[in-house]
């Protein structure tokens, strides 16, 4: 057997993320870091069958299903492997169990907790696809339901039915107060008057019938003689007879005056009636009419309503309907009421968590192996070796700065002398310029004042010959 391990342990040890080159020269970890690289593969194979089920959830491709299934692996994986490698076996194995507790254990179980949960989620969405779209199905049910309250609560669709069962209440007695009588005074008092007086003018009309009669009589009782001039028979006005005619004449007037009087007060009455009831029976329908278009409009808003309500419940019944995604199927099984549902659910869980947490236990509750003393020995002899070179590298840096210290300081130096040659030169320079200005000035002083005697003896010739 070689002692440097097999290929597949090579392959192991690099999958659980260990130095491979350390490992080969440890013969006594070489299968604890075999049976550490196998728990990863299993670890990363479970991630990635759940997260296949998750890419399934989000509805896409065999393609993005299996590509999201790695990925999903992948990252399992590599936080659980900087979950071991971040813990130093050799430093752990001094300290107290406690410590050890809160300073290694606590932290990856929290972890652990949420990996196991979301690997364990994927696969309870297919195992438990049946119980979640039948209780989502029901959520989504009473969740419409509650919004159609909601809605006509808000609408008031109710309210508006009482209003409109009110106003057709008021409508139907309304139209019974079309078999009754106005309550007016003026129709009682003219009904009254009427059924009074309405008697009276039938006893009138007898008593006019009567007196008619007795006119006639009374005429027919009057004697008559034969007039010769008209040849016809005339009555005798000087008589008794006569006089009684013509008292029953005037009782036949005065009873028609009386039945003509009576009969105007009567149909007065009558008209005042008529008049009152049409007045009663225009305001009637005209309150009629206003309950009919309360009625109506109340009638319209109930069924706009209804029809809002029904299309905005539609529109959330389909939108319930839509959400079948893994937020949804996650909240629906999380609050699931059946109890084998919930128990074989956290059962599942605690496998995740099992299966996340025991590579950290293994690591914090084993012994120290050769690979972790030897890794110790190489990290604090690398770390002496870096040490050194950082202090050379300060050593380097330091004589690096001194040296252009040195340069810099030469450098102003020569830069002083240059300056101060430069000054020299400049100063001299003026000097010669003012030397030759001021010896331009005097002779130029000197001409003119030789010119001014010239043209001064000019003016006098006597002094000009006497200077010559």
């Amino acid at each position: 057997m070689n002692n440097n391990g097999t290929l597949i342990q090579k392959i192991f040890w690099s999958i659980s993320g260990n130095e491979v080159w350390i490992i080969k020269d440890c013969p006594t970890a070489h299968k604890y870091y075999s049976r550490q690289g196998l728990l990863f593969v299993m670890t990363f194979f479970f991630a990635a069958f759940c997260g296949a089920f998750a890419g399934e959830d989000f509805g896409g491709s065999a393609i993005m299903t299996l590509l999201i299934g790695f990925i999903w692996g992948l990252l399992v994986y590599s936080i659980d492997q900087m979950m071991i490698q971040t813990i130093d076996k050799v430093y752990v194995d001094t300290i107290s169990t406690k410590s050890k507790f809160l300073k290694y254990i606590f932290p990856r179980m929290f972890l652990g907790c949420l990996l196991a949960m979301f690997m364990s989620s994927p696969l309870d969405h297919y195992l438990f696809s049946g119980q979640i779209e039948h209780q989502r199905q029901k959520n989504a049910d009473k969740e419409w339901m509650s919004y159609q309250n909601e809605l006509n609560n808000a609408m008031d669709i109710e309210g508006t039915k009482n209003r409109q069962n009110n106003n057709q209440l008021s409508r139907e007695n309304l139209s019974k107060l079309r078999s009754k009588n106005p309550t007016t005074i003026a129709f009682h008092d003219a009904i009254t008057n009427y059924d009074i007086e309405n008697p009276k003018l039938s006893q009138l009309a007898r008593i006019r019938a009567n007196s008619r009669a007795e006119m006639n009589q009374s005429w027919n009782r009057i004697p008559e003689r034969y007039d010769e001039i008209t040849n016809k028979s005339v009555k005798i006005i000087k008589t008794s007879e006569y006089e009684t005619y013509l008292t029953k004449k005037r009782a036949y007037t005065n009873a028609i005056t009386d039945y003509v009087r009576k009969e105007k007060e009567v149909n007065n009455y009558a008209k005042i009636m008529i008049e009152e009831r049409q007045k009663y029976e225009k305001e009637l329908n005209e309150k009629i009419q206003r309950q009919d278009t309360i009625i109506f409009k109340l009638t319209k808003k109930i069924e706009n309503d209804n029809a809002t309500v029904a299309n905005d419940v539609n529109n959330k019944r389909k939108f319930l309907g839509e959400m079948q995604g893994f937020d949804t199927k996650f909240m629906t099984l999380l609050t699931h009421p059946n109890f084998g549902v919930q128990f074989l659910r956290w059962f599942i869980f605690l496998v995740f968590l099992l299966i996340e947490i025991i590579p950290t236990w293994m690591k914090i509750m084993g012994k120290p192996t050769e690979y972790d003393v030897k890794l110790d020995i190489i990290r604090k002899t690398r770390i002496k070796e870096f040490e050194l070179i950082v202090k050379q590298d300060e050593q380097i840096a330091d004589i690096k700065n001194r040296a252009e210290i040195q340069i810099t300081k030469e450098k102003e130096n020569q830069r002083q002398l240059v300056e101060l040659d430069l000054h020299k030169k400049i100063l001299d320079e003026i000097l010669n310029k003012y030397e030759n200005l001021s010896k331009s000035i005097l002779q130029d002083w000197e001409d003119n004042i030789k010119l001014e005697q010239k043209l001064k003896y000019e003016k006098c010739p006597t002094s000009n010959n006497f200077i010559e």
